[in-house]
């Protein structure tokens, strides 16, 4: 989780005040505490916060390109950066890190505006060329990686969080009623809707293009797309089989970095699944997580701790009480930057602490799973 920011020039020909990217980079530099980089170009000004996984001494963004024309920040992984680095110095190009996301530049190189539909990751992207003055916002096929942009005093300002926007001077603060009554209808509210009037968030799966006195094109790069027809069934074993390839490939994918990355056991089916592929094959992580709250039939204390033997993990717990969520709804609040329905959410913002005080930089969890496997009527 790296924070990214900027400020692009769509028909403001003054200077960028560096001193605004600057406070936009402080209002989140909680998502990026191992260091901080920004450029200033004539028309977009950059600025990063940085968690280090890949090339930890030389993998800082913003990140250009070999004559310094392309400038990229990027928060997220890219999970096949490997198979694209490997064929995009095979077709000449020069790398200056080791980092995942330098692929995205080489790739916007070699295929221009269709770069995106070719990454498999999380991501939120900023890229900038120079050539023909344009500036590019991407957020990931299911939208992991949060990405907020609004328009103002003739700029485009752009951040992983709201709050970093609120800090350029033209941008106002006034509450979005249509995402109230999103609210109020639906499990949460649906992008581009956010609780800000005039704040966007970027949709999964889609791409702003911006220019310079032109308008702001959205396009959608990448939707689910189901088969017309059935397909034939090849019988439980190959789907058994199937399944468990593509999850060890998905988990392995996750857990390359130069530093420890755990996991969470909540005692359902979903962590529990990946908890179970990664003491399976032994990969890259080895500290588990859990919160325990409730009693009775709602205490899943138990499942935790079959799970975190079964797999033999250093265990971190912290048990949640009522009180302790009464008096961190405000924080959740803060970093959501949107209300709450659920106990839940203090629930997951108590554990992420206990992530911060170990040794793990981050954490797989599973969420959102549960349904695919079974796991609820």
């Amino acid at each position: 989780m790296c924070g990214i920011c900027g400020i692009y020039n769509l028909n403001n020909r003054n200077k960028i005040d560096c001193g605004v990217l600057y406070a936009m980079m402080t209002a989140i530099r909680h998502r990026g505490p191992d260091g901080s980089g920004s450029v200033f170009l004539d028309d977009v000004a950059l600025g990063f916060n940085r968690l280090s996984f890949l090339d930890l001494e030389g993998g800082m963004q913003p990140i250009q390109n070999e004559d310094g024309k392309i400038s990229m920040i990027c928060n997220g992984e890219i999970f096949n950066y490997q198979e694209l680095r490997d064929e995009l110095l095979a077709k000449g190009h020069h790398f200056r890190t080791k980092t995942d996301v330098e692929a995205i530049l080489h790739l916007y190189e070699e295929c221009g505006t269709d770069f995106a539909g070719q990454l498999n990751g999380q991501f939120a992207i900023a890229l900038h060329d120079a050539r023909n003055g344009r500036l590019f916002l991407v957020r990931d096929q299911i939208g992991s990686c949060p990405l907020f942009y609004a328009g103002a005093d003739g700029r485009v300002i752009f951040a992983s969080e709201i709050k970093a926007i609120l800090e350029y001077p033209g941008v106002e603060r006034k509450l979005n009623l249509k995402a109230v009554d999103q609210l109020m209808n639906f499990p949460g509210i649906v992008s581009p809707t956010t609780f800000f009037k005039g704040i966007y968030s970027l949709e999964a799966g889609h791409m702003l293009e911006i220019s310079a006195g032109s308008e702001i094109r959205n396009r959608e790069y990448w939707d689910m797309i189901y088969p017309q027809e059935e397909p034939e069934d090849k019988g439980e074993a190959y789907y058994v089989e199937r399944l468990r390839e593509i999850m060890k490939k998905a988990i392995s994918s996750r857990l390359i970095a130069d530093v420890p990355i755990g996991f969470y056991i909540s005692g359902g089916l979903d962590s529990s699944v990946v908890a179970c592929f990664i003491g399976k094959y032994l990969m890259n992580s080895g500290y588990s997580f859990s919160a325990e709250m409730g009693e009775g039939d709602l205490d899943e204390s138990r499942f935790q701790k079959i799970i975190s033997e079964c797999v033999n993990s250093t265990h971190y717990r912290t048990m949640i009480t009522e009180r302790e969520i009464w008096e961190n709804i405000p924080n959740v609040i803060y970093h959501s930057e949107a209300a709450v329905k659920e106990s839940y959410d203090v629930a997951a913002y108590l554990l992420s602490g206990l992530v911060s005080d170990s040794p793990a930089k981050a954490v797989l969890t599973g969420q959102g799973s549960d349904e695919f496997f079974c796991g609820y009527v």
